[in-house]
């Protein structure tokens, strides 16, 4: 039990004494003049005691460990969520600042203009008012689906911040060749390299990942490779969420390596994405 209710995850005087208690008992239960049963009882009770002290120790470890990683992985969500609004907030003001002042202009204009009954340069400027209007609307349309959907380049630009802030070394070669891909395509690959992404945060523990396209044969490959603890076993359940986004581009995933290395190939139809 106190074993059990020790929990930190370093060495302090309680676990230091605790310890030394244990194995004085089995030192003393092994080499002194004690009955067989009372020796075999002493053994058996503390071994477990010691055992279950180291269990708590390495346990209390991991999870710290794991604390440690759900904070900076938040960390680094709040710092690309503030990434994006501060980049959206920069295009509206490039686009519907320079709109809206212009269209303030050119209202008072008119104003001036009907004013001095001046109908047909009124009527002009009124024309080009709605054509402003119209265009301006259609940029602000162009931003929003920019929004919804991301080129591999972008995707790659992200994940290289992302995955620095957390200390994970990132190389990318060959991304060039993702461009080949239509951008409804694109969008799909980019959110499969960021589940790669966040697998690799949240689970593989890895301190370096490598990414590598290549055109093989009218295919799209992406090798992927990391140094993290990997997959003891495939049951089938592995990155399904990754094997659901490929099927709808007639895509598939292959395990190369399960651990020390991680490596996995995907693989795209170059085809299938031709508009």
């Amino acid at each position: 039990m106190l074993g059990w209710y020790y929990k930190e995850n370093r060495p302090t005087y309680r676990t230091v004494s605790y310890g030394l208690l244990l194995l004085a008992i089995i030192l003393w239960a092994l080499f002194g003049p004690v009955p067989f049963e009372m020796r075999a009882f002493a053994l058996v009770i503390h071994f477990f005691g010691l055992a279950l002290l180291i269990f708590s120790w390495i346990e209390t470890k991991r999870e710290a460990l794991q604390q440690r990683l759900q904070e900076q992985n938040a960390s680094i969500n709040l710092l690309l969520a503030e990434n994006e609004r501060n980049r959206i907030g920069q295009d509206l003001h490039d686009t519907l600042g320079h709109v809206f002042a212009m269209l303030s202009v050119k209202a008072e204009l008119v104003q001036t203009l009907l004013v001095h009954e001046q109908i047909d340069q009124a009527k002009k400027e009124l024309a080009d008012l709605q054509t402003l209007a119209k265009d301006s609307m259609q940029e602000v349309r162009q931003i929003v689906q920019s929004l919804k959907q991301h080129t591999v380049a972008e995707e790659l630009q992200i994940l290289l911040q992302m995955l620095d802030l957390a200390g994970v070394h990132l190389v990318v070669l060959g991304g060039e060749i993702a461009e080949q891909l239509s951008l409804p395509v694109q969008n799909k690959l980019a959110m499969v390299l960021r589940e790669l992404a966040n697998n690799l945060l949240k689970h593989s523990q890895a301190s370096k990942c490598r990414l590598v396209f290549e055109n093989d044969q009218q295919e799209l490959v992406l090798h992927y490779e990391d140094n993290g603890v990997g997959f003891a076993q495939l049951t089938g359940q592995e990155l399904h969420t990754i094997k659901d986004r490929l099927v709808t581009v007639k895509g598939s995933l292959e395990f190369l390596s399960l651990a020390k290395p991680t490596r996995l190939s995907i693989r795209i139809p170059l085809e299938e994405v031709v508009e």
